[in-house]
């Protein structure tokens, strides 16, 4: 659910306001009209602060309007690689946590490049196996048919 709800909270305020409370239902996939989201809100805008926030974002998701919403899947891994990386918990990514962040990626990227290396060898002999099995059935083809008929024709031609 903090998934969902970081992901329509656009200002990064912790809340989301009533003026885009509708908008934000429908990026969850909830489709609703706006007199029937400005309700949902006034019911659970239990502060009546003018905003959902986190806890009150909670209570809602258990309202029948909003069942079987999940969060996108690329807005999940981008929350649960912050969480990862956010070992103390302050809602920020300092600058130790950046670094450990930044050697994962980079980590990632040389095993990527090594298999992709090992995917184009592997591919390229393959391919090389193919290119002789191919030449030696062109070779054989020519032998038993094309060169019997070619010369037959030049003997016609020329005798």
């Amino acid at each position: 659910l903090e998934t969902a709800f970081f992901s329509i909270d656009i200002e990064a305020s912790g809340s989301i306001p009533k003026a885009s409370f509708a908008d934000a239902l429908a990026d969850l996939g909830v489709a609703i009209d706006d007199s029937a989201a400005d309700a949902l809100f006034d019911k659970y805008d239990a502060d009546r602060g003018g905003s959902i926030d986190l806890d009150e974002f909670k209570q809602l998701m258990t309202d029948p309007a909003t069942s079987g919403i999940k969060p996108q899947r690329d807005v999940k891994f981008a929350m649960d690689l912050f969480k990862k990386y956010d070992e103390d918990g302050s809602g920020s990514i300092d600058k130790g946590e950046f670094r450990a962040v930044a050697n994962e990626i980079q980590a990632d990227a040389r095993r990527r490049s090594l298999i992709s290396v090992a995917a184009a060898a592997i591919g390229a002999t393959i391919v090389a196996d193919y290119s002789q099995e191919y030449q030696w059935a062109q070779k054989n083809f020519r032998s038993l048919y094309i060169e019997p008929l070619a010369e037959e024709t030049q003997n016609k031609a020329f005798p």
